[in-house]
């Protein structure tokens, strides 16, 4: 990977983000302040204001498939939400602590949490049942939760430092990624595939931020770090610029982050299958990606 570009702006802050879908609704942004969200059309202005939570939203997601938005809160609760009317048509006591990451399935018919209780659990959409809540043998708080794209395993980040791939139907750990650092703060991994240039192979990884101001990628199967890019360009910030931000646009290749540092910018880099071709042999056959 190399850098392509660095946008800064001193007034703008960022704490987590996405490249815009192909195929998004009308919704651009969720904006979380003081136990409310926000619906914003794409001229930024409030279409729906969504009112219920009794402390500071933390995590929120949107499902284009039946455009219901999911929120998790420091009140302990998921909500969903209908676009269309601004009602909350289900309030979930999740979690006994703090709701951190909450995302749906390719479908939209379920939905995952993780919370700082350490547990993740799956719900059905529909009824709010609770179907299945996985914890592994020591239950450190979890900072990112989300489904692999073909909605067979859940992806869960703590923060111990470790991200874990589960089969979330059975609650068993399928693999375990290690190398970078989290232990306070709730910085995003995610999946992250990238066709090659023949269109013949299919290159599966994951991208996460770091707190030692670096964006980690490892190989899906391989459960290998394959690449350690950092966020700054001062070498001397990189020990003290902590990575909360990234996201990946596998279409162009692309790997965008921002941090807590100094700099106020977010740095994009142009990812390079030639160069991890060797480390993503050896690994099964099965995808998660699709």
């Amino acid at each position: 990977m190399h850098c392509e570009r660095r946008y800064d702006d001193k007034n703008v802050g960022c704490q987590g983000g996405s490249f815009f879908p192909r195929h998004a609704t009308p919704f651009d942004r969720v904006t979380q302040l003081n136990g409310l969200s926000y619906a914003k059309n794409l001229q930024g202005n409030a279409i729906k204001t969504f009112e219920g939570h009794t402390k500071q939203v933390f995590c929120v997601c949107i499902d284009p498939q039946t455009n219901l938005v999911a929120s998790g809160s420091f009140d302990n609760h998921l909500r969903i939400w209908s676009v269309k009317s601004g009602d909350c048509i289900r309030k979930l006591p999740a979690h006994t602590k703090p709701v951190t990451a909450v995302d749906f399935n390719q479908s939209g018919k379920l939905i995952v949490t993780g919370s700082f209780d350490g547990l993740c659990r799956i719900w059905e959409t529909s009824t709010g049942k609770l179907l299945q809540t996985i914890a592994g043998a020591v239950n450190h708080p979890i900072s990112h939760v989300e489904f692999s794209p073909n909605s067979l395993y859940i992806l869960s980040s703590s923060l111990n430092s470790e991200v874990i791939l589960w089969d979330f139907k059975t609650g068993e750990k399928r693999r375990e990624y290690k190398g970078h650092k989290i232990t306070q703060y709730c910085s995003r991994v995610t999946f992250f595939a990238k066709q090659s240039d023949n269109q013949k192979e299919n290159f599966q990884y994951l991208i996460g931020g770091s707190e030692d101001g670096y964006v980690y990628m490892w190989s899906v199967h391989n459960q290998t770090v394959v690449g350690k890019l950092q966020h700054s360009r001062d070498s001397k910030q990189s020990d003290s610029d902590v990575v909360l931000s990234i996201a990946g646009d596998p279409q162009g290749g692309y790997v965008a982050s921002g941090s807590l540092g100094n700099n106020y910018s977010i740095t994009v880099r142009k990812f390079n299958h030639k160069d991890l071709a060797a480390a993503q042999s050896g690994g099964e056959n099965a995808s998660v990606l699709r």
